[in-house]
């Protein structure tokens, strides 16, 4: 699904009619529709796509409750979890690259493409370092843990931010997405 490809405005157009006849399920509408649209766009086989995406956000949830649950050894909490967070960013994006920089200057030879091939996540490095700052910020309390989980989904995997970006925070996207079907500037 190419930006400016018909595909998309129709993608487009059927998500903001969900959207608007649905107003009890805007929030899951548009959850849908990210998710649609990163799936669509991966050139990654989809079971792969979508466990990455199964692994960021339980990650992402999971390590905010587990932050937040209490004070003691809160540093080490956030450390774990950003590492986490970084380890399939720098294993899917930079190790192929690392590697075949190295592996010949250790081995004397010729060993391009010898220890594996990595194809790219569309917006790997977008869900990263959204979650990231949702994870440091609810280390800071910034604002309280979020505890539904749709909406911290929603947030790592929005469609038009992926597209368009910046990156923001979550305060900020929480604000303008839809709580129990009210609808809100998008």
């Amino acid at each position: 699904m190419n930006l400016t490809d018909v595909s998309f405005f129709v993608f487009v157009l059927l998500t903001v009619l969900f959207y608007y006849l649905l107003p009890n399920y805007q929030k899951h509408i548009l959850l849908t529709a990210s998710l649609i649209f990163y799936f669509a766009n991966s050139s990654v086989e989809i079971y792969k796509t979508i466990g990455l995406a199964v692994y960021f956000f339980a990650v992402t949830y999971g390590g905010a409750l587990w932050i937040h649950s209490g004070e003691e050894r809160k540093k080490s909490r956030l450390v774990i979890v950003i590492v986490g967070l970084l380890c399939p960013l720098v294993y899917l994006k930079y190790a192929h690259n690392i590697a075949n920089e190295l592996v010949p200057l250790i081995l004397k030879g010729d060993y391009s493409g010898f220890w594996f091939n990595t194809l790219p996540y569309i917006g790997l490095s977008y869900f990263v370092l959204s979650a990231i700052g949702y994870i440091v910020d609810v280390y800071w309390n910034s604002y309280p843990v979020e505890s539904d989980p749709i909406m911290v989904a929603l947030f790592i995997f929005y469609f038009p931010q992926l597209v368009s970006g910046p990156i923001s925070r979550y305060d900020y996207m929480k604000e303008r997405f839809p709580n129990r079907g009210g609808k809100q500037n998008l």
